[in-house]
Formats: C-alpha cells, structure tokens, sequence
C-alpha cells in the first residue's frame, strides 16, 4: 500500500471519527450511492436522489480545522507552531507557513470555512435502502453516503513512497519533505513544494471533501475487507442484531462504534 494512503486513512480516522476519501478530496456529495474499490476510491454508481425521494438534509457550519500525522509533521512560519496555531499564521494577507514532513507515511490537513453536510434522520434512509434493495434497484456491494465533510478552501497533502503512482497524480508531485502553504485570492494555495508527495487543493466552486460517513449492508464483503485491513477497527463495539428487520440490517452511524458481526447465513444487513 502507498504509504501516504495508510497515513491519510489513518489520520482521518483517529481525528474524525470518519472515512477518507482518496484520492484526497475526491468530491463525494450527500446521498451517493457507490462501492468502494481495491484501492479505496468511492466511485459513485448512482444517488438517492435519482432512485428515490431525497430525505431531509441539513448543512452546519464548523470551525477551521487542521490536523496532522503526530511526532512526523511539523508546521512552521520562521519559528516553528502548533497545529492549533497554523490557521493564526495563516491569516494575515502576506504570510506562508511550512508543513515539514520527517517521515513517509504522514499526512496533514488544513481546512477552512468547513461545513458538515448530513441527513437530518437516517431512518427514512434505511428504509429506503431496503425498499431498494427488495426492488434490485441496489446491490449490496453499495453504499450510500451519509455525511459528509467539506472545506471550500484548504490543503491536504501526504507523503508516499517515491516510486511511480497512479494514486499520487492528484495536483502534482514533487521531491523531498516540505510544503510552503500562502493565502491566494482568498483561497490556500500550495506556493512551493519540495517533496514526494500527494498534494490537493480546494479551488472557487470546488471544495474538498476529504471525508464521509456510510450506511453499508453488512455482508458487503469488499467493504468490510477493505477498511479492517487498512485501519484498525477491530476494538470497535460490535452492532447488536434487533428484532424488526429493518433494524436488524442497520447499526450505529459512526465507523468506530460499530463493525459488521460474523456472516450467520442470515439475510443481508445494513451497518454504517
């Protein structure tokens, strides 16, 4: 696996109790319907709103965020700062900010003017999902996007191994350790960059969404192999199985909370 890509899913993970998407900021929008493929990419095969009546949804506002890959990146501006302290430098018109990655593998995100955009109630999305699912208008290696996090200006970048890859052809590469992050037109920008990694940004009109949350069936096994091989979620509380059906297809919303329980021979069922 590229390491930036192990880095990346990691620290979205850890940070946000989330998915990343990857490549990095691939755009995924409330309601997709997909699957998840070899090398972690969502591609979109449909949404709700095209099969069904789209259920209520909210946007909520959130604050700047950055967050980086702990003991291997470093943030600087003349002097070395916190994460916490990045988005401060950051604010004057003419300032830049170092990010220094010390080791492959690392991965860091700087993300303004965020905003979460999500269903009000994911019942009505479940019972959708299985009125879908009796009509064979979903199969259960899709899922469907639930969350979403976006940032209509913002930086991420991940260090990866130096050989050739597909997967890093995102915004370009370049060799070494180091990125010089400046405020362009209102947006952030990538001014310089001297390392060997992926680097993406968010530009007018085209926000990253560097994460998502998914309502999955649990016998979706190319879902469930994927992410118990590429982030560890083995300490993750198992989903109890109840007694209405829909219910017992559908577990907790959040991908730490729940994980899909052993294969019983029992009808499709839904986790998230």
């Amino acid at each position: 696996m590229e390491s930036g890509l192990r880095g990346y899913f990691d620290l979205v993970f850890r940070e946000f109790d989330c998915y990343a998407t990857w490549l990095p900021g691939t755009g995924v929008q409330l309601g997709d319907i997909g699957r998840l493929t070899t090398g972690g990419c969502f591609e979109r095969s449909g949404s709700l709103a095209t099969r069904a009546e789209m259920p209520a949804a909210r946007i909520l506002e959130e604050p700047d965020q950055t967050v980086a890959t702990t003991g291997s990146v470093n943030f600087g501006s003349g002097v070395q700062v916190s994460a916490g302290e990045a988005l401060n430098v950051l604010a004057d018109a003419n300032a830049k900010l170092d990010i220094n990655f010390s080791r492959s593998g690392a991965a860091a995100m700087v993300l303004e003017r965020v905003r979460r955009h999500e269903f009000v109630d994911e019942r009505p999305v479940r019972s959708i999902m299985m009125r879908l699912l009796e009509a064979q208008e979903i199969d259960t290696d899709e899922i469907v996007v639930s969350y979403v996090k976006e940032a209509r200006s913002g930086v991420i970048a991940t260090t990866h191994s130096a050989g050739k890859s597909a997967e890093a052809d995102v915004a370009g590469q370049a060799s070494g350790a180091a990125i010089t992050l400046a405020r362009v037109g209102g947006q952030l920008k990538v001014t310089a960059a001297n390392s060997s990694q992926t680097v993406v940004a968010a530009g007018p009109n085209r926000p990253l969404t560097p994460m998502y949350r998914a309502l999955v069936f649990r016998h979706n096994r190319d879902w469930w192999s994927f992410w118990r091989s590429h982030i560890d979620i083995g300490s993750a509380i198992p989903a109890k199985r109840r007694s209405r059906s829909e219910d017992a297809m559908i577990a907790a919303a959040r991908p730490s909370l729940a994980r899909p329980m052993e294969d019983d021979g029992e009808a499709p069922h839904l986790d998230s």
